[in-house]
């Protein structure tokens, strides 16, 4: 069983770690106004900055979870269908209850240093076709930004 242990927070924010909060399947619930879900696509950037970019894991670990990212399939039509298949990418979606669809990448545009986006839609009523669409759009205003 897995569980999520936080006092009101997000850990990669600084916040201590205080007790067991939550246990798998209440981890993605997405409760209105659920103080234990508190995280941004700010606190996963700086987490994903030390995980994938930084020293936060072992080299070897670090590539490994790269590829999953790069080698994950279940977001090819958020983010990544808005990056330029020249690029290389790594992502990982969430979908939960009351219209969250999450998405999170890492990008490797040719010739530059790699980019982190996270991205996080909630209490939206839109269709899941709509949802990942409009991640999509988000992917090309990043590739506009950055190629």
């Amino acid at each position: 069983m897995k569980t999520r242990a936080s006092e009101h927070g997000n850990q990669s924010r600084g916040e201590r770690i205080r007790g067991r909060v939550s246990v798998e399947r209440g981890l993605n619930s997405n409760l209105l106004d659920d103080p234990r879900d508190t995280t941004t696509p700010e606190a996963m950037i700086a987490t994903m900055q030390k995980i994938l970019i930084g020293n936060a894991l072992p080299s070897e670990a670090r590539e490994i979870l790269i590829g999953w990212l790069k080698n994950c399939r279940s977001g090819l039509r958020r983010l990544r269908a808005g990056l330029p298949q020249a690029w290389v990418i790594g992502d990982k979606r969430g979908t939960g209850p009351r219209g969250a669809a999450n998405d999170i990448a890492v990008a490797w545009p040719p010739r530059r240093p790699p980019l982190l986006i996270a991205s996080y839609v909630s209490d939206s009523g839109a269709a899941p076709d709509a949802l990942d669409a409009a991640h999509a759009r988000i992917g090309g205003i990043v590739a506009a930004a950055f190629s």
